[in-house]
């Protein structure tokens, strides 16, 4: 046998395992993307209209909030920094929210909200809570015995917040009511293995029907409430994770614990909107077939009040990045994808049952 014959094995036998091991991941992805999960999508006859959109100076930008005419985003690198368009993104203008300069202000840990006219900006590590006018000077709201918090949600009378019980170590929620020393705390996120990370997630308000929600990241519970705590509810996302998928590692030499692997997120994002819930899923349904499960961002709605699911409809993920960010005023979704924002027009709410998840819409994703 000549040399280069071989040469020939040698590169032949020596590349085998590689195209080997790319093979079998190749058959081990295409089985993951074919398991079923259990769950069926209902999908919305009605469509999004074109997104307009524009693009903005970063990828840190969240939505602070909504009203009527303008769409509020805070920054999360500049944290006093307010940005504002119209729904048409034609027009925009910018302010920087401060705070006197004697006060001590954890600007890291800060986070801007829109509620009725004014302005919220709150951290929950001093804590301190100041609001400002459209156009007025920061008046301080007395915050006297507060607790440190994480997770705040802003209302006309108190503030609902996610504290730390640290004799418990464990997450609480907590009603701060406004100038007053007055909290009372409650016991309703419920741990699982895991232990504190097991009942991360977030915290939404929705005015309409007066309800606080909790929707948890890693499982497919949720949790309603009143101001008072009197009227608990519970209910569940369509998926089927009951239990949160995540493994925990401890690091012995800082005494902490942290994630030991990525963990698998159930429910990415939600908003409320006018007595509807909005939940951008984690996980693919079983009647969603081919391009349409990684090339769109599934958004499932549910009933405030009942938690009783009512349709899904998409939002397009051409470029696979995913939304970071949503709100929904009327008929106006604003969407936060990477570096760009986009705004969409909702059509109306009719159902269809389908075997072929797509809406007319979805359909040019395949």
């Amino acid at each position: 046998m000549g040399k280069p014959m071989q040469v020939i094995k040698r590169v032949l036998w020596s590349s085998f395992p590689a195209v080997l091991i790319v093979a079998i991941l190749q058959i081990y992805s295409q089985h993951k993307l074919n398991i079923a999960n259990g769950f069926n999508r209902r999908i919305s006859d009605s469509t999004l209209n074109m997104a307009i959109s524009a693009k903005l100076a970063s990828g840190h930008y969240y939505i602070a909030g909504l009203s009527a005419d303008e769409i509020y985003l805070g920054n999360q690198d500049t944290s006093g920094l307010i940005r504002s368009f119209s729904y048409n993104l034609d027009r925009s203008w910018s302010r920087v929210l401060d705070v006197p300069p004697a006060i001590r202000f954890a600007w890291g840990a800060a986070r801007i909200y829109y509620l009725r006219k004014k302005f919220i900006l709150a951290e929950g590590i001093t804590p301190l809570i100041f609001s400002f006018g459209l156009t007025g000077k920061a008046t301080r709201t007395n915050t006297p015995n507060w607790k440190q918090f994480d997770l705040v949600v802003p209302s006309d009378s108190l503030f609902v917040c996610r504290t730390l019980d640290t004799f418990h170590h464990k997450n609480a929620i907590t009603s701060q009511q406004v100038n007053t020393s007055e909290n009372s705390s409650v016991d309703i996120l419920k741990q699982q293995p895991g232990g504190i990370f097991s009942t991360d997630g977030m915290l939404l308000h929705d005015s309409t029907v007066g309800r606080f929600l909790y929707v948890y990241y890693y499982r497919n519970d949720l949790v309603s409430f009143d101001a008072g705590f009197e009227h608990v509810r519970t209910g569940f996302t369509i998926d089927t994770n009951t239990i949160a998928k995540i493994e925990i590692s401890k690091i012995k030499s800082e005494h902490k614990r942290t994630f030991s692997s990525p963990p698998k997120s159930v429910n990415k994002f939600a908003c409320v909107s006018d007595g509807r819930l909005f939940v951008y899923s984690g996980l693919r349904a079983d009647n969603e077939k081919g391009k349409l499960s990684y090339m769109a961002c599934p958004i499932d709605v549910y009933s405030v009040q009942s938690f009783k699911y009512l349709y899904s409809f998409y939002i397009p993920d051409y470029d696979h990045s995913g939304l970071h960010d949503m709100a929904i005023w009327k008929d106006k979704l604003v969407v936060l994808k990477g570096s760009h924002i986009s705004v969409y027009s909702m059509g109306s709410n009719s159902i269809k049952e389908s075997n072929i998840a797509l809406s007319a819409r979805v359909k040019t994703l395949q």
